[in-house]
């Protein structure tokens, strides 16, 4: 048997398409193939009748699965379990699990050195795709955060292919896609990155530099923001001769990136020579620090970035500072200083007026109510997560997206947790934070492994275990391998 969501939700046998009943029969269906697992009797009245499970409801609920068992031709199909129901599927029998195996070994191929062969699993994958998934069927919540995740997931395979291709030297061939690309995904700033690089790599560097300015123009006026650090670094490096000393905009990137062992050096060095930027200097290296884990010294420079800002009476800066100093001691257990610092910098915030900061500071708070149990978590998440949304702010959006996801895990609802924190991945892979995509990993990996689903854990730890190794944070990767279940 063969099933295909990335596209109108279809089933076929040896001997031809299944007919399927429109409405209920197909809404089951839809909401039986988002597992993997056993997918709730509460989540299935949730996704077919908008209903609560009642008694009653749980009749129908089971008549409508004897229909579809009937419709599908293999009553073995679909099996009762704790609560719930499951779809057995086989190896190979769905379309959208096959599309993440071929991603998968596309982008191992990819980081092993092996472009060309990586190219051709990533063309497999996206050739799967017959058009939206679950097209026409993404009428619930259920269904709608799977086809979301796995848009979200096919350009982000987009983007990988496209890696490959100019690791290839096909810069030129890939210039009329991703022309199209950032004109259809105007916010997605991994496409205008690669648009510049491959204009560049053609010898188009005029065109580059005008790829850009498009692109601020884009950021500007939809986000009131400027492009993120690694498009302005890029632009930077075209218009500079290479070889120079780090700037602040690299040094931005190298932070944005993940790469302490080239910001921290790089910041402390800038601080030397007595740069204007001394104040983001000391907040970029304290960011960086506190990544790696020594909160100590991220202290040390965020406090000098505080002093900096109280100095030259910048309220914003002083805010952020606070805010990160908030941040370092509920790291370090000392909830009750962290509350008074994100009072102090909620203040501050008052004064700048600044809806973002405020975003920020919701989020903050949010984050540390949740680890102090306190009711006030889920409506700093939510007021947070609206105001990010109102905003466009992608980072804060991801962020807020994680710790709804955790709450849910706090409050005992793994199943819940567990499609906010794949969408969370997704989001914050795009924003390109590898710490905050650590942490967000970790969380997956622990509602997989709440639900039994001890292989999936594993990957997720892994894969945030590699991230704090890349990062350089060894206290993070000990306290993960604690949790891993081998």
């Amino acid at each position: 048997m063969r099933f295909a969501v990335l596209g109108p939700v279809e089933v076929e046998t040896d001997s031809g398409p299944v007919a399927l009943r429109p409405g209920r029969q197909r809404a089951l269906l839809c909401a039986l193939l988002c597992g993997p697992g056993v997918v709730s009797d509460g989540e299935l009245l949730a996704a077919v009748w908008r209903v609560e499970p009642t008694a009653d409801a749980v009749r129908t609920l089971q008549v409508c699965v004897h229909r579809l068992r009937h419709a599908l031709g293999e009553p073995d199909r679909i099996v009762r379990r704790g609560g719930g129901y499951a779809l057995v599927v086989e190896p190979g029998e769905l379309d959208a699990a096959r599309f993440e195996q071929f991603a998968r070994t596309g982008r191992a191929l990819l980081a092993a050195g092996d472009p060309a062969a990586a190219a051709r699993a990533f063309a497999d994958a996206l050739a799967l795709w017959r058009g939206d998934p679950f097209a026409g069927e993404a009428d619930c919540d259920l269904v709608r955060d799977e086809a979301s995740r796995l848009a979200e997931r096919r350009l982000a395979v987009v983007e990988w292919r496209i890696d490959a291709d100019l690791a290839l030297g096909r810069a030129t061939d890939v210039v009329p896609e991703l022309a199209e690309l950032t004109r259809q995904h105007p916010l997605r700033e991994r496409f205008h990155a690669q648009y510049m690089s491959a204009l560049r790599s053609a010898g188009r560097r005029a065109d580059a530099l005008t790829a850009f300015r498009r692109a601020r123009a884009v950021t500007v006026t939809e986000l009131g923001l400027e492009p993120a650090a690694e498009l302005r670094a890029l632009h930077d490096s075209i218009l500079s001769e290479a070889g120079s000393a780090p700037d602040i905009a690299e040094i931005r990137l190298l932070a944005a990136q993940g790469d302490h062992a080239r910001a921290i050096p790089a910041a402390r060095s800038a601080l030397g020579a007595d740069a204007p930027e001394r104040g983001e200097l000391h907040e970029l290296a304290g960011v960086c620090l506190r990544e790696q884990g020594d909160l100590t010294a991220a202290a040390d420079h965020i406090g000098a970035a505080l002093a900096l800002a109280v100095a030259s009476a910048d309220a914003a800066a002083e805010a952020r500072a606070v805010q990160f100093l908030s941040i370092i001691e509920r790291e370090r257990g000392d909830y009750a200083a962290a509350d008074r610092l994100l009072a102090r910098a909620s203040g501050l915030q008052r004064e700048t007026g600044d809806d973002e900061r405020l975003a920020c500071l919701l989020l903050s708070g949010g984050d540390l109510y949740l680890h102090t149990r306190d009711r006030r978590a889920r409506d700093a998440i939510g007021d947070g997560m609206a105001l990010c949304a109102d905003l466009h702010i992608p980072f804060g959006i991801a962020y807020a997206t994680r710790l709804a996801g955790e709450a849910e895990l706090a409050a005992g609802r793994a199943r819940r947790a567990l499609p906010l924190l794949r969408r969370a991945v997704a989001l914050t892979e795009s924003a390109g934070s590898p710490f905050s995509l650590a942490i967000t990993l970790r969380s997956m990996g622990i509602a997989h492994a709440s639900l039994g689903h001890a292989q999936d854990a594993r990957t997720a730890w892994q894969r945030a275990e590699g991230l704090y190794g890349r990062i350089g944070n060894p206290r993070a990767r000990r306290k993960l391998r604690a949790l891993r279940t081998d």
